[in-house]
């Protein structure tokens, strides 16, 4: 004999929550958009029709003219940039971009924002630092986060470190991947 009916019980629901990860996995379309934060980042380790539409160096305005690009099937967004405007003193563009985003993007889409994610301060090249700083950075996602808590289905997404784990200050290395790969992940079982 196989258990008793409380162990089948137990068996049939495991096996469905394996059968809808594995629908979930294969079935979400996932989309990364943003700068070179994300660029670098293996969509496919999020799901088999996860795509990655972050191109390094982009300012908001050509995030913005990329939601046009998105798949109409998309499920889930990752969004996040802004930086490339930032370290030039454009906070005043990025903010109007940001809410032009936000009135652009698809509707049925779930939205994981970002915003602009933390910096390492110790290793910011000293001509970003003028316009770029962590406390400057929470103080412009301040600004942003509102957009995203107006917009159905938008869900702000704390950074998941104080500082980005980085060579050059700015972009992820392998261990800031990981760890942004795993936020995602995370933010997807939720």
């Amino acid at each position: 004999m196989l258990g008793s009916k409380g162990t089948l019980a137990a068996l049939a629901i495991a096996l469905l929550g394996i059968a809808a990860a594995y629908f979930l996995f294969h079935r979400q379309r996932v989309v990364f958009l943003g700068d070179s934060i994300y660029a670098p980042l293996e969509a496919k380790q999020l799901g088999s029709n996860a795509v990655n539409m972050a191109v390094i160096a982009d300012p908001t305005g050509r995030i913005l003219k990329r939601i046009a690009d998105i798949p109409e099937d998309a499920t889930d967004i990752f969004l996040e940039g802004g930086l490339n405007d930032l370290v030039y003193g454009r906070y005043d563009l990025a903010l109007s971009n940001y809410a032009a985003i936000f009135k652009a993007l698809p509707p049925a889409a779930k939205i994981h924002f970002a915003g602009v994610l933390p910096v390492d301060e110790q290793r910011l090249p000293a001509i970003y630092a003028v316009y770029v700083s962590n406390q400057k950075l929470a103080a412009f996602n301040a600004q942003i986060r509102p957009l995203c808590e107006r917009h159905p289905g938008c869900r702000w997404m704390p950074p998941p470190f104080e500082s980005m784990p980085s060579s050059d200050g700015i972009h992820p290395d392998a261990a800031g991947r990981a760890i942004l790969l795993r936020w995602m992940a995370d933010e997807l079982a939720r």
